[in-house]
C-alpha cells in the first residue's frame, strides 16, 4: 500500500513514499514495502481484539530505498476503535512533545551540500537533535549558525565583527527587507536562550514549535545564499560552456576541406 506520506531520509536527503506492502507465502505474511509499524502498550502487542487502550505507543521503522538506512520513531497515543484499518490501527497521538522521538537517527535534519560550511551544519545539526529537549538551547545554536552565516557570505568590516547585532545592521538596505527583519528576530529569539532576563523572576520560554521555525529559516537561508548561488554558478558555467563547444564546432566546419 503506497500512501500519500512522503519522508524525507535523514541520511541522504532524498524523498521517498511511505509504502506498507505484502506478499503471503504458506499462510505467513512478509513485508516488502519500504516501511513498517506496529503498537503496544505495557502488557501487550496490540491485538485484533483490543479494541481500547488508553496509553499506548506507535513505532515505526522506514527504510530509504536509495541509501538504505533505517528511521526509527517512537510516539506516544491511544488506540480507540476496534480492529484496524487499511492494515494499521487507528492511532490518535498525543502531543507530549517529550514521547514523540526520533531514535535513529537522533534528529531529522536537512542535508546540506558539502559547500555549506561544516562549522554552521554543525550547529544546525546539534539544534534540530535538542530541539524538543531543550527550545532554548536550540534557538542559541540557530542564532549561532546563523552569525557563521552571515560572516562566512557577507563581508562584514572588521569594526562590526563580533556582535550580532552589528553584524545584521550590516545588511540592512542588502536584503530584502523581509529578510532583515526576520534574522533581526531569529537574534533576539537566540537571546532568550543564550541570556538570563534582567529581572531572574520573569521567565520568557520557547516551545519547540517556535524554535523549529528557527531553523527552517536556517534552511531557507542557506537555501537562498548558498545553495542558490551555486546553482547560479552552476548554470552560468553550463551555458558558457555550450556555446564555447558551439563555437569550437563553427570553426572546425570552417576548417573543413569543402566536398566536391
Amino acid at each position: 500500500m503506497v500512501s500519500n506520506k512522503i519522508i524525507s531520509c535523514p541520511f541522504c536527503g532524498r524523498d521517498y513514499p511511505f509504502t506498507k506492502e505484502f506478499k503471503y507465502e504458506n499462510g505467513i505474511s512478509y513485508n516488502i514495502g519500504n516501511a513498517n509499524r506496529f503498537f503496544f502498550d505495557i502488557n501487550r502487542i496490540m491485538s485484533d481484539n483490543l479494541f481500547y487502550s488508553p496509553k499506548a505507543y506507535e513505532i515505526t521503522i522506514t527504510r530509504c530505498p536509495y541509501c538504505h538506512e533505517d528511521r526509527l520513531t517512537v510516539n506516544s497515543g491511544q488506540i480507540t476503535i476496534k480492529g484496524k484499518q487499511n492494515g494499521l490501527y487507528n492511532f490518535n497521538e498525543k502531543t507530549d512533545s517529550c514521547l514523540n522521538m526520533q531514535i535513529r537517527p537522533k534528529s531529522v535534519h536537512k542535508c546540506f551540500p558539502d559547500y555549506v560550511p561544516k562549522a554552521i551544519c554543525e550547529d544546525y545539526e546539534e539544534a534540530c537533535s535538542i530541539l524538543a529537549l531543550s527550545p532554548k538551547a536550540a534557538a542559541t545554536l540557530a542564532r549561532r549558525a546563523l552569525e557563521g552565516m552571515i560572516l562566512d557570505y557577507w563581508e562584514i568590516p572588521a569594526k562590526s565583527k563580533g556582535n550580532l547585532k552589528k553584524e545584521i545592521a550590516e545588511l540592512e538596505g542588502k536584503i530584502p527587507i523581509d529578510q532583515w527583519k526576520a534574522i533581526d528576530a531569529l537574534r533576539n529569539l537566540g537571546n532568550i536562550g543564550a541570556h538570563m532576563e534582567n529581572d531572574t523572576s520573569v521567565i520568557i520560554d520557547i516551545d519547540p514549535g517556535e524554535a523549529e521555525k528557527l531553523l527552517i529559516l536556517i534552511e531557507h537561508l542557506v537555501d537562498q545564499w548558498y545553495i542558490a548561488k551555486h546553482n547560479q554558478k552552476q548554470l552560468y558555467d553550463d551555458i558558457v560552456g555550450i556555446n564555447n563547444e558551439k563555437e569550437q564546432e563553427r570553426k572546425n566546419a570552417s576548417k573543413a576541406p569543402a566536398q566536391n
